[in-house]
């Protein structure tokens, strides 16, 4: 039995879950899912008694039924039927999620939000392009991740979405949108957001993680003293995060998060947990996660005295 609230250490070691409140289980099951229902507890502050079976709240809100089920609500929209919400994996949500066919929250109001702002990204929409002067050009009010190549359809998405990271694009080596990158190369990470509300201190961010969930690195701009002019709402930000990857064969996931920064508690607004999948290809061989440079020397034996 292992209890910690050290999320990364639950999801490396563990093979299944429990989170608790108050002496009662609010869930269980697969640690990463539990773990991240965790965090939604710690910057939402909402805890909801959990429904043990499908409940329909509100039925055709835009399109959508809001359904109560377990620790979470949920926006299901009616092209999908009767879909049942109970017998669906984690996997399958996402993957709906990233459809905008289906919205996750752990409010009635979290998901009527998330339904609203899914028809407002739907009134244009405008398909990815190719080249890093494309990019510049684009203007997705839609997320345009899924279609990069490097998109990992199983990431996971938290906060109070008042902004969302609808786009990004990974450049390394010549390359755009690798899913294959040499160790030891600059990789530049370039980000959208687009911003639904004022946030006056706006932050951005990101982290790579091993496949355990392990944070090999990550920074944001608080971190880097980097102060963000304040962001009306209807704008789009687009900044660009370098670093020389050298990093030991394998693969690795890259979190991209908008946050409000404040002087108690950093407010997340998107964060898209293990959102890029990329495999790293080293030529030479070492331990760890992480290459350091290194140089070694070796100086005249001293012949052995005789006594």
């Amino acid at each position: 039995l292992f209890v910690s609230h050290n999320t990364e250490a639950v999801v490396r070691h563990c093979d299944s879950a429990i989170l608790l409140e108050g002496g009662r289980i609010i869930d269980r099951g697969e640690p990463k899912s539990v773990v991240n229902r965790y965090i939604d507890m710690l910057f939402s502050n909402n805890i909801d008694d959990p429904a043990p079976e499908p409940v329909v709240l509100e039925e055709g809100y835009r399109g959508f039924n809001i359904v109560h089920f377990g620790p979470r609500f949920y926006a299901i929209s009616q092209e999908l039927g009767s879909f049942d919400i109970g017998g669906a994996s984690e996997d399958s949500i996402n993957r709906l999620t990233g459809q905008d066919v289906c919205a996750v929250g752990l409010s009635h109001e979290d998901v009527l939000r998330a339904v609203d702002r899914m028809e407002s990204r739907h009134k244009t929409i405008v398909e990815g392009k190719d080249g890093l002067e494309r990019f510049f050009e684009e203007a997705p009010l839609s997320d345009n991740c899924p279609k990069r190549k490097s998109y990992n359809k199983n990431e996971y998405r938290h906060g109070d979405r008042r902004a969302e990271v609808i786009d990004y694009l990974v450049a390394s080596g010549g390359v755009l949108d690798p899913v294959n990158v040499r160790s030891g190369t600059v990789v530049d990470i370039y980000m959208r957001v687009v911003f639904y509300e004022k946030v006056d201190h706006p932050m951005f961010g990101f982290a790579i993680t091993t496949v355990d969930g392990v944070i090999v690195y990550g920074t944001n701009t608080r971190l880097c003293r980097i102060d963000i002019a304040p962001a009306a709402a209807g704008a789009v930000n687009m900044v660009k995060w370098s670093i020389r990857l050298s990093a030991n064969s394998g693969d690795f996931f890259i979190n991209l998060g908008v946050a409000e920064k404040r002087p108690d508690m950093d407010l997340l607004i998107d964060n898209r947990k293990d959102l890029i999948h990329i495999k790293v290809q080293t030529d030479g061989e070492f331990d760890g996660f992480a290459r350091f440079e290194t140089s070694f020397e070796e100086f005249p034996s001293i012949p052995a005295k005789s006594f």
